[in-house]
């Protein structure tokens, strides 16, 4: 038995095995589109989430390196000579106090680095992450780039589109989601479609003479 099924407004008749193998397929892309949908999300919250933290420690590395300032500047107005002279005890113990504010901020330094370090590396994970999802998608949404062949020639055509309406080589150096390579070949087949239908020259009508009836009575 055949069933009857519409494809793009147009009716074809297809087996039951047909119909089976096509929902699967159906229900396997469908999966695989709510999986990567799903990881994209978790890797845009994880980077909100890191964003956050990075900033409130900045923020509070800022303030405390502030107050650290602030109380060395305390000791600046010190006359080292006079009371290394006068009072050495009392020097040696603002030695002590200086060279543990110094260590303080040395370490805040330090720290404050090791964070930075560190997001930029979970930055450069996530973004590895976000690349090979969208290389997928990319291989999805253009299933011929799976031949080399095919894939360099149509590249080459949406890399040549793209320069012609203002696309600077660093420009597309940064594409990474697969929408806009297929927003960018959409345009460019549009465009193509465009010129085709302006060189087709329009068919003359033929030209049609008018009877004209003589003067007179008829022979």
């Amino acid at each position: 038995p055949t069933y009857v099924v519409k494809i793009d407004g147009e009716e074809y008749e297809v087996t039951l095995e047909e119909l089976q193998s096509g929902y699967q397929r159906q229900k396997d892309y469908t999966k695989k589109t709510q999986a990567i949908a799903e990881q994209r999300k978790a890797i845009e919250e994880r980077q909100q989430e890191l964003a956050k933290a990075h900033e409130d420690f900045m923020s509070q590395a800022t303030l405390a390196n502030e107050l650290l300032n602030r109380d060395l500047k305390k000791y600046e107005s010190v006359d080292s000579d006079t009371l290394k002279t006068e009072d050495p005890i009392g020097y040696v113990q603002k030695q002590i106090e200086v060279q543990d504010l110094q260590k303080q901020q040395a370490a805040l330094h330090e720290q404050a680095k090791q964070v930075q370090v560190h997001n930029q590396q979970v930055q450069q994970e996530q973004l590895q992450v976000f690349v090979e999802n969208e290389q997928k998608e990319t291989l999805r949404l253009f299933p011929d780039w799976n031949v080399p062949e095919k894939a360099q020639a149509n590249q080459a055509q949406i890399v040549e589109y793209a320069r012609s309406i203002g696309y600077k080589d660093e420009e597309l150096a940064t594409i990474v989601k697969a929408k806009d390579l297929l927003v960018l070949d959409k345009a460019r087949r549009y465009d193509e479609l465009s010129k085709t239908k302006q060189n087709i020259t329009k068919k003359r009508k033929p030209a049609i003479k008018k009877l004209v009836k003589s003067k007179g009575a008829a022979p």
